[in-house]
């Protein structure tokens, strides 16, 4: 992508998301926190809100990060969510909507030019693509304990579009040119399943997930024949399957300490303090990091005959 359209992207994701994030702190957190109407207590998925604004972050940190094809850059999203928390404390309330909007907005545009301007350099790290895949997949299906409010089906909605496109992006800067002009026929089927995450159940989505993770990850690796390929896109679905569902299980009070942080009430004991976020950023760092060590140990030379005797 020449600079204009990196900076053009960047620009489109970062208001979206700046105005999402901004959104969810004065509009949706309200409704998260006792005297809103449909508060009744610190239940599971009660600070729904909060996971909005995290994936709209996310999506944000990684375009960025992708336009210029430097990992590191998703990095910005660390000072993003040391503000949300301090914010979410104070409880600024709808009169923040139009300000907040505005400096995020500026601050990410800030970052965008000199980010999209200079020449790209290696493709974005596997793990940043799966975060925002897995994070699509996830919000989409995004509940509260009510469900009742008439925000949540257009913030997650809205939230799901932002990680998507960034997902669409993040694997465009994932791969080579090369290898985006012979396999641009797959690409456009990846974008086209994601697009469906947003009209499945969720055990489908989970699977789509499953199926995107894969395929990211064969994209990025020459194609080992038909065969070998099905294989391996078997096990990345099952084995993503099971890790999925244990670190799900692993991170059910990972939310806990930020609840505290931010001065909402803390979840009862019998429930759960999840967050969509950390379990899909986990999830895809732990991923990437076993397909790492897989293409180690395939790729290392074997020992000829002759001087292992």
């Amino acid at each position: 992508m020449i600079g204009g359209v990196r900076l053009g992207i960047a620009a489109l994701v970062g208001w979206a998301g700046a105005w999402l994030w901004a959104y969810g702190l004065a509009v949706l957190q309200p409704l998260c926190e006792p005297g809103s109407p449909f508060w009744e207590s610190a239940e599971n998925n009660s600070y729904w809100a909060r996971d909005v604004r995290w994936s709209a972050i996310l999506a944000v940190s990684a375009v960025l990060a992708a336009v210029s094809r430097r990992s590191w850059l998703v990095a910005v999203a660390l000072p993003w969510l040391a503000a949300d928390i301090v914010l979410d404390r104070i409880d600024p309330g709808r009169p923040a909507l139009l300000p907040a909007t505005l400096i995020a907005g500026v601050l990410v545009t800030a970052v965008a030019i000199p980010a999209a301007l200079r020449p790209p350099r290696r493709p974005l790290a596997l793990w940043i693509p799966l975060a925002c895949l897995f994070t699509a997949s996830t919000v989409v299906t995004l509940e509260s304990p009510s469900d009742a409010e008439p925000q949540l089906a257009l913030s997650r909605l809205a939230a799901y579009v932002v990680c998507a496109i960034a997902t669409i992006v993040c694997v465009l800067a994932a791969l080579k040119p090369s290898v985006l002009e012979r396999r641009w026929p797959v690409v456009a089927g990846f974008a086209v399943a994601v697009a469906l995450f947003g009209l499945a159940p969720p055990w489908v989505t989970f699977g789509l997930m499953a199926l995107g993770a894969a395929t990211i990850v064969l994209l990025r690796e020459p194609w080992p024949g038909p065969r070998r390929a099905a294989g391996v896109v078997a096990l990345h679905v099952a084995g993503l399957i099971a890790a999925g569902f244990v670190l799900l299980l692993t991170l059910l009070q990972a939310g806990r300490p930020f609840t505290a942080l931010a001065g909402n009430e803390p979840v009862n004991a019998a429930d759960s303090d999840p967050t969509l976020l950390i379990w899909s950023v986990t999830l895809a760092v732990v991923w990437a990091a076993l397909v790492h060590l897989a293409k180690t140990v395939t790729t290392q030379p074997r020992p000829h005959p002759a001087a292992a005797g």
